[in-house]
């Protein structure tokens, strides 16, 4: 992506690189996603092929860039891969349907890059692809992790502050006082007390809950630390399992096929430059504070869905049908970068100076802001 700010233009060819792209049949490249195997593609091959930056007989090459790393160039059979990303073991159910699917979404995407007038107007179709392609990367399963993860440090942090913790406790027992009676009968019964009469002498403790109270945190902390040690461990493998569970309920959300088959959808072409490829693969405008999301959750008031189609077009939805005068490279690819976790891919090795400082900008599923804002709420509510 040359420097400078070109605008789109509605052009129908682009110099004959949609040959390279796979997008005309005549092209003599027969590119055909094949997921079958250990090596999964979570970032589908027949849209990695439209940001190629060159072609050497079947093999397909792109420029990956990373934060605070050098581009490298590499085959895009490389890229966007992960072993047993949608298997489990011997279960390779949500491998074999996302494979049968890629056929029809790689037929869609061809004729989507080639403005054909049949495509943009199948709307339940483009509805289909997008929903698929925004749940199925491993961004969706790593965010998770990380918002996982993230809430674990904070209420483990919440937890080694005692002050804080006493006074939740206090406001806890006084609106729940069954929540006492459970503790002070676990107290007791690690001290020996038999359960049958541990009932009555919780309620003789009561009396005793400010001299009890060391004895309570000290209790939790203990907790703390063996679900810091055991749970944490254990939070990739259910993640994996969710999210491929989510899978073979469906490749494509049907909830989500509705909402994004509702949009007025249009593919922009841009003369000069190139655009990335995220690996969010689809992003969102919102109207709120966060303008770009990778993710589209039910709170969203979604304004238009973005889906670029190859180096030179891109795929937008709108509620609101009108001309994408506001669509410049230089905004598209800053917020196409925003979103991807950890990487992009291009045509070219030359993009603008600041575009890879600014990835993972957008891409987490909630801020660090809004984890200690939902954490507040649960604890100092309480």
């Amino acid at each position: 992506m040359p420097k400078g700010q070109p605008s789109p233009s509605w052009v129908l060819t682009c110099s004959g690189a949609y040959d390279w792209f796979g997008a005309s049949a005549s092209s003599g490249i027969c590119y055909r996603t094949l997921m079958a195997g250990k090596r999964h593609h979570f970032i589908p091959r027949f849209l990695q092929s439209g940001f190629a930056s060159h072609v050497v007989g079947d093999s397909v090459f792109a420029w990956v860039f990373r934060a605070q790393r050098k581009p490298f160039n590499t085959n895009i059979i490389n890229i966007g891969v992960e072993g047993q990303f949608y298997s489990n073991g011997d279960d390779n159910e949500v491998d074999d349907l996302i494979t049968e699917a890629e056929a029809g979404f790689s037929r869609l995407v061809t004729s989507l890059r080639s403005n054909r007038e049949a495509a943009i107007s199948n709307s339940s179709a483009i509805g289909e692809l997008i929903a698929h392609l925004e749940i199925r990367t491993r961004q969706l399963r790593e965010g998770f992790l990380d918002l996982a993860e993230a809430l674990s440090s904070e209420i483990l942090s919440f937890i080694e502050d005692e002050q804080r913790l006493e006074e939740y406790l206090r406001r806890k027992f006084e609106r729940e006082p069954e929540y006492l009676n459970s503790m002070l009968k676990e107290e007791l019964e690690k001290s020996g007390v038999p359960g049958h009469l541990s009932e009555e002498a919780a309620e003789l403790l009561k009396p005793l809950i400010e001299q009890l109270m060391p004895a309570f945190v000290a209790g939790i902390k203990s907790h703390a630390l063996t679900y810091k040690e055991q749970v944490l461990s254990k939070m990739r493998d259910a993640a994996k399992k969710g999210h491929l569970k989510a899978l073979k309920e469906s490749v494509a959300p049907h909830r989500k096929k509705e909402i994004y088959q509702d949009f007025n959808y249009q593919v922009y072409f841009f003369n000069e430059g190139f655009l990335p490829l995220g690996d969010s693969i689809v992003f969102f405008e919102t109207k709120g504070d966060r303008r770009f999301k990778p993710f589209a959750d039910s709170t969203d008031l979604v304004e238009s869905i973005y889906l670029p189609l190859s180096s030179k077009s891109i795929l937008v939805g709108r509620r609101q049908h009108k001309e994408g005068n506001d669509l410049t490279l230089e905004k598209i690819s800053s917020a196409i970068v925003g979103c991807s976790r950890e990487w992009f891919i291009c045509a070219s090795e030359i993009i603008e100076e600041d575009l890879q400082k600014e990835i993972g900008k957008f891409s987490h599923i909630l801020t660090n802001e809004e984890v200690d804002n939902l954490l507040s709420e649960v604890f100092d509510n309480q």
